[in-house]
């Protein structure tokens, strides 16, 4: 049986159910596809389980779960690991985030593990679902927001914040200012950054259910304001 590490075990413990793509940092699928679990679909741009993999796979889901000290909660501490709403800009060197991202996803998931399963969200999600959901995210591999020492957003992507719903977080696409700024040599037309907002929504939305959250898209532009409620999903 080989030998992998906990993010590589919750990208092969959960493909997409028809397809077997798998969902994860690009490092962590590349490691999969060197130890023969796994095999990348130029065409489909994805990366889907081998016969090996799918064997793995059924090994993993039918192994009953035993808390491992490899999956600390204490990296979920804030002082420890701050989870990227898209609200600050992370100066933490890639690599270095990137294995803070997948150590508190691990643990994440081991904790959900522990109270019913990898697809419903622990108890401490609900409470905190702004850090639950914007982790879910990130761990998904998509990108956040980010914001320069002004206070301008100076990248694209997703913004996590409260909703006013008991446990559904609220999920938005920012723009970098420069972007919409008359004048501007990087403002891009209303067409293009109305597909632009709707894209990355899909995505989003595609992302949190893979995740154990529920989506509803209120998808009415860039202008208008377009945004996903989140819901944790029920067991």
């Amino acid at each position: 049986m080989h030998s992998i590490t906990p993010p590589q075990s919750v990208a092969v413990r959960r493909p997409e159910r028809d397809t077997d793509g798998l969902e994860g940092r690009r490092p962590t699928l590349d490691a999969l596809v060197g130890k023969g679990l796994a095999v990348h679909v130029p065409g489909a741009k994805r990366t889907c389980l081998t016969e090996e993999g799918r064997q793995l796979h059924a090994h993993l889901n039918s192994t009953a779960f035993t808390p491992s000290p490899a999956l600390p909660t204490s990296v979920l501490d804030d002082l420890v690991f701050r989870a990227d709403d898209g609200s600050w800009q992370c100066d933490t060197p890639a690599p270095a985030r990137q294995a803070e991202v997948e150590l508190a996803w691990a643990a994440v998931l081991g904790q959900r593990r522990l109270h019913t399963s990898e697809q419903i969200p622990a108890p401490w999600e609900l409470e905190q679902p702004v850090r639950a959901a914007s982790l879910a995210l990130e761990a998904s591999g998509q990108q956040s927001a980010a914001r320069d020492e002004y206070g301008r957003c100076v990248r694209a992507g997703y913004r996590v914040e409260e909703s006013g719903r008991l446990g559904s977080p609220r999920i938005s696409v920012k723009l970098p200012d420069s972007w919409t700024a008359v004048g501007h040599e990087d403002r891009k037309e209303s067409a293009e950054l109305t597909d632009f907002y709707s894209q990355n929504l899909t995505l989003y939305a595609l992302a949190l259910d893979r995740s154990g959250w529920t989506c509803r898209v209120i998808d009415r532009g860039y202008m208008s304001g377009s945004f996903i409620i989140a819901a944790p999903h029920k067991a």
